[in-house]
């Protein structure tokens, strides 16, 4: 599980996207990842709900919200199925066209 703070870093959070950088570089090898754009959880609710925080992000992102849960989970499904037996290196951005916005 890795993050799109892992491409696109966000100032002030240097070691997550550090950390999440590394798992990109990993999964180059032979595994695959899954990035979230910030997921709407219990404990993300309230730093998500920070205008300050959401504002320069929400107004360009394509589809005007954040990543669910079952979002990251249909990913994940998706990703251990038999369907992507071949499939090696890749990075699943779960992130509704953040990262291309």
């Amino acid at each position: 599980m890795s993050s799109t703070r892992g491409i696109n870093p966000k100032d002030g959070f240097a070691v997550f996207c550090t950390s999440k950088a590394v798992l990109e570089a990993l999964t180059k090898i032979k595994v695959n990842s899954v990035n979230p754009f910030d997921v709407v959880m219990e404990s993300t609710k309230q730093f998500l709900s920070n205008e300050e925080y959401t504002g320069p992000y929400l107004p360009p992102h394509p589809l005007g919200k954040f990543t669910e849960l079952d979002d990251v989970v249909n990913a994940t499904l998706f990703l251990l199925s038999d369907g992507t037996a071949i499939i090696t290196g890749s990075n699943v951005a779960v992130d509704g066209g953040w990262l291309i916005s």
